[in-house]
């Protein structure tokens, strides 16, 4: 196999490739449909920046339209790969027979496996299918199950602006948030290091999507809370 991969703008090399799975992997919202931001723009539009920022000293040069491209490219490749292997399972293929992809990066893609479908009845290879596409994409479409109608996406559509009034509301519920997930990291310290990643990822998407003064006011009540919160435990 190449050690070098390439779409219509850019050539990838193994490393670029590695790097870009990594990174990708770790940004949960831009694979589970049934995460939070998933649906998000800016969240998304965000965690791809933040992919493209982590490419550079490996690709000079990438931009956010490169990662998009090699991700839906990659996304392809693994459908087939896992395809063919489930497809060899179900037709009774012994262990030793039975199909193992070679490429390099399958191993490390293992993160999407739960959000793929395979289709029932059907023989060929190619009937595996994500359950939802890139919600960026023009033509995305959700798989629910199998003679499901698709939908697609209203991303485009602009939200409604919030009222100034509503300020003090979302303020209070996002303080509330953060006491209850303070109160849980306190008791339960299983998958720590995850749940915080989390749940920072989605701090940070909602700070991005703030009006400037906005955002500064509830910086400093988060600000504010934690300063308290490690105080009370003293």
């Amino acid at each position: 196999m190449e050690s070098n991969e390439s779409n219509s703008k850019c050539v990838w090399s193994k490393d670029a490739v590695m790097a870009l799975i990594t990174s990708w992997s770790s940004k949960e919202h831009l694979y589970n449909t049934k995460h939070d931001l998933y649906k998000n723009k800016h969240a998304r539009q965000h965690a791809l920046s933040e992919i493209c920022e982590s490419l550079q000293a490996i690709m000079p040069g990438i931009n956010i339209d490169d990662v998009k491209n090699k991700i839906n490219n990659l996304r392809s490749q693994y459908s087939r790969e896992l395809t063919k292997h489930r497809t060899s399972a179900r037709s009774g293929t012994g262990t030793d027979e039975m199909y193992e992809s070679s490429a390099y990066w399958y191993p490390h893609m293992t993160f999407l496996k739960d959000f793929v479908s395979t289709r029932k009845g059907k023989s060929n290879l190619d009937d595996l299918e994500y359950l939802q596409s890139d919600p960026d994409d023009g033509n995305s479409s959700e798989v629910v199950n199998e003679g499901s109608n698709t939908e697609t996406e209203s991303d485009a559509k602009q939200a409604p602006k919030r009222k100034r009034g509503s300020d003090d509301t979302m303020l209070n519920q996002a303080a509330a948030a953060l006491q209850s997930i303070a109160e849980v990291l306190n008791t339960e310290k299983e998958n720590l290091m995850d749940d915080v990643h989390t749940f920072g990822e989605h701090i940070k998407a909602e700070l991005y999507a703030l009006h400037p003064k906005e955002r500064e006011e509830l910086k400093f009540q988060i600000n504010k809370l934690i300063y308290e919160f490690k105080m009370a435990r003293t």
